[in-house]
């Protein structure tokens, strides 16, 4: 009994704990954030037309689809397993298993450093392809040699936990190589594939890339 008591107290402290690094965190670090969804808004709105319908695949706090819908005239759903305190409009928190939509109901989703979140970003890639009516824009932190992997998994890990994200054994970063493969095994055209820098406009030994892909049907 005393055991289950100490281990039901630890459980306790320690989402206490989790839950005050989270507010502490997201106190620091919200005005870099903001900045960030501003560069990186920026640099995908060639990518979107006025009228499009867009999903924000693992939006988070929609940061940058409403940086999007700023300077574009376009409607955008939120979609994400958790909720953050700034969430508003049109979001959708869900169980994480296929997306709750229609077949070609978007004209365009976002995922922007999103799918490494997930356990299987091919599963996920394909119901955004099911979704869209042909663009798909991806961002994420790749790499192409052991130095820049270990540099993209590090900082991604240390970022997670300092957020109160305790789990963060769970990543799914892919190399530029196995991006591509996975696009052409799931017949999706790769037309744009670029680096850009969300952070600083210095070269780190990690890989930010900009992807455009559009189903083959389209």
């Amino acid at each position: 009994m005393k055991r289950l008591r100490f281990i039901l107290y630890f459980k306790n402290l320690r989402s206490r704990a989790n839950k005050k690094l989270k507010n502490i965190y997201w106190n620091i670090i919200s005005k870099f954030y903001i900045n960030r969804a501003e560069i990186i808004a920026d640099d995908i709105l060639s990518f979107i037309n006025d009228g499009d319908l867009v999903l924000d695949f693992g939006c988070g706090p929609m940061l940058i689809s409403k940086n999007i819908a700023s300077k574009k005239d376009i409607s955008s759903i939120g979609i994400d397993i958790d909720k953050y305190q700034i969430n508003k409009g049109n979001f959708i928190m869900y169980d994480g298993g296929p997306l709750p939509f229609q077949k070609n109901k978007f004209d365009v989703a976002l995922a922007i450093f999103a799918l490494h979140h997930t356990e299987d970003p091919e599963f996920y890639l394909n119901e955004l392809a099911r979704i869209t009516k042909g663009r798909i824009i991806i961002c994420e932190d790749t790499y192409t040699n052991f130095i820049e992997e270990i540099f993209t998994k590090s900082q991604c890990y240390i970022s997670n936990f300092l957020s109160g994200e305790m789990d963060i054994r769970k990543r799914n970063f892919k190399s530029v190589e196995e991006w591509k493969k996975i696009f052409q095994d799931n017949n999706l055209k790769l037309l744009t594939f670029r680096r850009f820098y969300p952070l600083f406009n210095f070269h780190l030994p990690t890989k930010n890339i900009i992807m455009e892909l559009k189903k083959s049907e389209f």
